[in-house]
């Protein structure tokens, strides 16, 4: 009923904002003025910060309401990569500018400390200046969540290190010294994308930030060699995507708890890392030459969740390397599959988790669909624990129809729930027209409703995206 009440109250707000500013104000303005500022700053957390500060001109009563606002998300909805230079240093410049008349009341006014930050708009080196202030001032209310979502851009803006002397500086133009001292940072959890973070910076970054728990860098052009471990690292999750110079990631000797890494084929270490759940690498090799299953082996008796995007066939995969995985309770395989008989040898993966209750494939197909009546013995490895079966990418052909066939027939006493989404793979779209996304999609539902259906275990639930 409060929720009701609130958003009753925004919509009456919101239309209040659109009545003074087109010079006819209501009076309904006073029924909300009345109420005390905790409820009036709740009001305003509902609605987009660009209207939250305009209630400033509503009255003297609400000039500094917005001000007590512990969030502030400066997400602009333009994005500049089609348009022309001179519009995009327009609309760029305006971005700037809202950020920093907002930034600029709130540095004149007492507010309390701000919870979380997002900046998010197409920024690059260029505007190193205003966003070093942003910085600043983030750092100043003490904010716990940072996020920065700078987009694609030519040239991304290196995060810089806070000085103890108030400076700012990037460790690509300016090695570090003995003598330089890193200011303590605040944050518990910070997402950068499309933001250099060099080796180094990053290792200082965490050193200093004493209560980070997650850190995520996206599209970083200067990380190469990750090197993160001892006692004094206390981040909890960590992930790295699109980093696309990342040569090698080596993480030891602290309390991690998740680790998720998306890139290219790169030598991984994770050594003396007793707390860690979950651990997400993808695109990986599962063959001969793989690294991937020697990356996990050291912690592979700690995994509960582990989540691996392999670009091989069947005949690449080194079975006699996986590694055994005594409290996997989640698996989550993604295969870029090239032949229609290839992917019942994957299970082998999951015959490595014997307390396995969620067993998710996603299947992308990377070549023109055909049949192959190649057929597999239904019984083989008993899951006695295995509560859920889903697999998305479906198409209804011998290779994921067995694999469905396979884990019922080896789960039938324990099995609840398959959920069968034939949805086409984001990497099936960039080759795919609608058309035929579309019938593909069709063929893989219309083959769950017709056959995979009429196999079911009794007391199975089949839900068909």
């Amino acid at each position: 009923m409060c929720c009701i009440a609130l958003f009753f109250f925004s919509t009456l707000l919101c239309s209040c904002i659109q009545d003074v500013q087109e010079d006819c104000p209501r009076p309904d303005v006073d029924f909300i003025s009345k109420m005390p500022d905790l409820v009036l700053v709740d009001i305003l957390s509902r609605l987009p910060l660009k209207q939250a500060v305009t209630t400033g001109v509503l009255s003297p009563r609400w000039r500094f309401v917005w001000c007590s606002l512990n969030k502030l998300d400066f997400v602009g909805s333009t994005t500049l990569a089609k348009m022309d230079g001179k519009l995009c240093d327009l609309e760029r410049a305006k971005y700037i500018n809202q950020v920093n008349n907002v930034i600029g009341s709130l540095r004149s006014h007492t507010s309390p400390m701000l919870q979380s930050i997002k900046i998010s708009f197409d920024l690059d080196k260029t505007c190193f200046k205003d966003i070093n202030n942003w910085l600043r001032f983030a750092l100043d209310k003490k904010v716990e969540v940072l996020e920065m979502d700078l987009r694609v851009t030519k040239e991304n803006y290196e995060f810089p290190l806070p000085l103890s002397d108030g400076n700012m500086v990037c460790l690509s133009e300016r090695p570090s010294s003995s003598s330089m001292v890193v200011e303590t940072m605040p944050f518990k959890k910070l997402s950068l994308l499309f933001v250099n973070v060099s080796d180094l910076t990053l290792k200082l970054l965490l050193k200093n930030s004493p209560n980070l728990e997650m850190l995520y860098i996206h599209g970083s052009e200067l990380l190469a060699d990750v090197d993160v471990g001892g006692q004094d690292i206390n981040i909890k999750h960590f992930t790295l995507t699109g980093n696309l110079e990342v040569q090698s990631v080596s993480l030891n000797d602290f309390d991690l708890e998740k680790f998720h890494y998306i890139g290219r084929d790169i030598v991984i270490r994770l050594r003396n890392l007793p707390k860690i759940k979950e651990v997400c690498i993808g695109i990986v090799s599962v063959g001969l030459k793989n690294n991937v299953f020697t990356a996990i082996s050291s912690v592979a008796s700690y995994l509960e969740v582990l989540n691996l995007s392999i670009d091989r066939r069947e005949e690449d995969l080194n079975i006699k390397a996986i590694p055994g995985l005594p409290n996997v309770k989640t698996l989550k395989l993604t295969i870029q599959t090239e032949k229609y008989d290839s992917l019942i040898a994957f299970i082998e993966i999951a015959k490595k988790c014997p307390k396995l209750k969620t067993f998710v494939v996603s299947l992308c197909w990377c070549t023109p669909i055909t049949r192959n009546k190649t057929q597999y013995p239904a019984i083989g490895h008993h899951f006695p624990h295995l509560k859920h079966l889903e697999i998305g990418g479906y198409r209804g052909l011998v290779s994921d129809f067995q694999i469905a066939l396979y884990m019922m027939g080896n789960a039938f006493d324990t099995l609840k729930k398959i959920v069968i989404d034939p949805s086409i793979h984001p990497f099936d779209e960039l080759v795919l027209n609608a058309e035929e996304s579309l019938k593909r999609e069709e063929a893989g539902r219309s083959h769950a409703k017709s056959e995979l259906s009429q196999c079911l275990p009794p007391g199975v639930e089949l839900v068909i995206h």
